[in-house]
C-alpha cells in the first residue's frame, strides 16, 4: 500500500516537472506586440510608415521623436519629416498608444539623399568698358537651382533668380585691371547644388593719343573738320560726337568729316575718338562758331541812271571783322523761270561795308544773287545771300 502510493506520488511529481519545462520552451517572441517601420527619403526630407505588429488591439495615437525632440503626436501611420539636411543620418523614435498606455516602441534610423555638386561652365567676355559679361546653361538634370550667387576675388557680388531662358547671364561693371577669379554658385533650398569657376584677366587701361583736330567754315553755313590719325596708332573705328550727339561710329577712308545746315551764331563742339580693338587709343577735341547771317536788302537809287544800292546789316560786336567779299551770280529766265548762273563774279573785296552801289546791270538778266561774306584771320565769321532784281528791264 505504502509502496503503491510512493509509486502514484513519483508519477505525479514526474508529470508536474514535464509539463512544466514543456511551457518554459514556448516561444513567445513571435506573439510580442511590436512596431514595423519603413521608410522613403529625398534631399530634404523623410516619410515614415508604421504599424503595430502582433497586436489584437489598435493604437489611438502615435508619437514620433527625432533624437529627444517630439516631432509628431497623432493619429496617422505615416509622417513626413522635411526641412533637413541632405546626405544626413537621422535616428527616430515611435511610440503606439492606447488609452494612454504605451503599447509598443521602436527605435528606426534612416539617412537623406546626398546632393551631387553639378558643374558650372562659365564663359566671359571682357568689353572695352572693363565690364564683364558672364553666360553659363541652366542645369536641367539633378536638382536645379533657385538661387544663383557670384563671387569676385572670394567676395559676393551679387545674387540672382534663374531666367526662363537655356542660358543665364549677367554682368560685373568697372573691374579694375588684374586677375579676377570668378565663382558661380546654384542654390536650392540653402543647398549648394552646382559651382564653377573662371579667372577673368583685366588688361591696363590703353592711355589715348593726343589727336590734333581742327576745323574750317564756310559761306554756306558748313564746316570740314579734319583729325590727322598719328602714324603709330593703328585705328578701326572713330567716333565723332558734335555738341554731344554721337554722328559717326565705324571705320572711315579719310580723316575729315563734313557738318552741314549749321545754324548761325551757334558754338559747336567737337570730339574724335579713334578705336583699336575696342579700346579707346586716340582722342581730340575742337570748337568753332558758325557765320553769323547778314541780311542782303536793295532799293532804287536812280531808276534813270540804272543804279541800286545794296544794303547789309552785320552786327559787328558779334564777331568782328577785317575783310568783306561781295560775289554776284546772274539769275536769267529759262522758259520763263528764273535759273541760277552757274558762273559768279567777285563785284568787291575790301574792308568791311554797309551798302554797295551797283550800276551795272546786263539786258538778259532778271536780278542777280548777291553772296556776302565776312572774314576775320581768313576765317569765315559771317555770311548772307541776297536777291537784287532787274527792275530797269523787267
Amino acid at each position: 500500500m505504502k509502496k503503491s502510493f510512493r509509486v502514484l506520488l513519483l508519477l505525479i511529481i514526474f508529470l508536474f516537472t514535464l509539463l512544466n519545462g514543456v511551457s518554459a520552451a514556448k516561444p513567445t517572441g513571435g506573439n510580442t506586440t511590436s512596431i514595423n517601420v519603413t521608410s522613403t527619403s529625398s534631399y530634404k526630407s523623410i516619410s515614415l510608415n508604421y504599424q503595430l505588429v502582433n497586436s489584437k488591439k489598435a493604437a489611438d495615437r502615435y508619437n514620433i521623436y527625432r533624437g529627444t525632440q517630439k516631432i509628431y503626436d497623432g493619429v496617422k501611420t505615416s509622417f513626413s519629416d522635411n526641412g533637413l539636411h541632405s546626405d544626413t543620418e537621422y535616428y527616430y523614435t515611435v511610440e503606439a498608444w492606447l488609452n494612454g498606455k504605451l503599447l509598443a516602441k521602436a527605435t528606426y534610423n534612416a539617412f537623406t539623399k546626398a546632393i551631387i555638386i553639378n558643374p558650372i561652365e562659365i564663359t566671359a567676355t571682357v568689353h572695352s568698358d572693363d565690364s564683364v559679361v558672364l553666360t553659363w546653361p541652366n542645369l536641367n538634370s539633378g536638382l536645379v537651382p533657385d538661387q544663383y550667387k557670384v563671387f569676385v576675388n572670394g567676395t559676393l557680388n551679387t545674387t540672382l533668380a534663374p531666367s526662363a531662358s537655356s542660358t543665364q547671364n549677367t554682368t560685373l561693371p568697372g573691374l579694375p585691371p588684374g586677375d579676377h577669379f570668378i565663382k558661380i554658385e546654384g542654390w536650392y533650398q540653402n543647398e549648394l547644388v552646382s559651382q564653377g569657376s573662371k579667372m577673368v584677366s583685366i588688361p591696363e587701361p590703353i592711355v589715348a593719343k593726343p589727336i590734333l583736330v581742327t576745323s574750317t567754315v564756310h559761306a554756306d553755313f558748313s564746316a570740314d573738320i579734319y583729325f590727322p590719325t598719328p602714324l603709330d596708332l593703328q585705328i578701326d573705328d572713330y567716333k565723332i560726337f558734335i555738341n554731344h550727339d554721337e554722328v559717326l561710329n565705324g571705320s572711315i577712308t579719310q580723316a575729315n568729316y563734313h557738318i552741314s545746315k549749321l545754324s548761325p551764331s551757334q558754338i559747336y563742339s567737337v570730339r574724335i575718338e579713334a578705336y583699336s580693338d575696342g579700346k579707346m587709343v586716340g582722342l581730340g577735341n575742337t570748337e568753332f562758331i558758325s557765320p553769323h547771317l547778314i541780311t542782303v536788302e536793295n532799293d532804287t537809287l536812280d531808276f534813270d541812271s540804272r543804279v541800286m544800292q545794296v544794303y547789309f546789316s552785320y552786327d559787328d560786336s558779334l564777331q568782328p571783322t577785317d575783310r568783306m567779299v561781295i560775289t554776284r551770280k546772274k539769275v536769267i529766265l529759262v522758259n520763263k523761270v528764273p535759273t541760277e548762273d552757274t558762273g559768279s563774279e567777285i563785284v568787291y573785296d575790301g574792308k568791311p561795308i554797309g551798302m554797295y552801289i551797283e550800276s551795272q546791270f546786263s539786258l538778259d538778266v532778271a536780278g542777280y544773287n548777291y553772296d556776302v561774306v565776312n572774314y576775320r584771320n581768313d576765317s569765315v565769321v559771317g555770311s548772307g545771300r541776297g536777291f537784287v532784281p532787274n527792275f530797269f528791264d523787267y
